[in-house]
């Protein structure tokens, strides 16, 4: 084939290349915003981390309680008082969080979450700052109840917290072979 010289202005030139900067900046773009996996990833892979790390530190205080439960009341409400400041600072963060969680279910479900975290807050300093009107059974008995209500409500949490890990890793994992959506 018998190659063609084409002659161009330099304002064609100008054109021309104008025109291959922007559909390349373009391209650039489009790896780099929202939409890109690897922005995805990072920004999901943050925001899961954080919400694990939360489920975790509240397993580990239910677990505790589990151990002192049934115990000396004393030792319950030192125990609750110590973790005040876990429920505050974690009810904060899933608040902050929440505004970045891209899955409706996730969001609502931390949402709900959140009020029963509170309510947990809210009926365990109760129950602590009237402690001396219950004998150790009947404190153990009611701690217990609102204890389960914390840990159904995180069970619950988890399960979602799972569910939308694996959608995400699915995603990613299928962008890789070319069908990210």
């Amino acid at each position: 084939m018998k190659k063609k010289v084409i002659r161009l202005t330099e304002s064609d030139v100008e054109k021309l290349v104008e025109r291959i900067l922007k559909e390349d900046k373009s391209k650039r773009l489009d790896e780099v915003g929202y939409d890109s996996p690897t922005i995805m990833g990072i920004h999901s892979g943050r925001l899961m981390g954080s919400i694990q790390n939360v489920i975790i530190q509240l397993k580990l205080f239910l677990q505790e309680m589990e151990q002192v439960l049934g115990g000396d009341k004393n030792e319950l409400v030192m125990n609750i008082s110590e973790n005040m400041s876990l429920f505050g600072a974690v009810s904060e963060m899933l608040s902050k969080l929440s505004d970045e969680i891209g899955d409706d279910k996730l969001r609502e479900e931390t949402h709900r979450f959140i009020s029963v975290l509170n309510q947990f807050v809210e009926r365990a300093r109760t129950l602590s700052n009237n402690s001396g009107a219950y004998t150790n059974k009947d404190f153990s008995g009611y701690m217990e109840k609102i204890l389960i209500r914390l840990a159904v409500g995180l069970s619950r949490y988890g399960q979602t917290f799972i569910e939308e890990y694996k959608s995400i890793t699915k995603k990613l994992k299928g962008h890789d072979r070319g069908d990210f959506n």
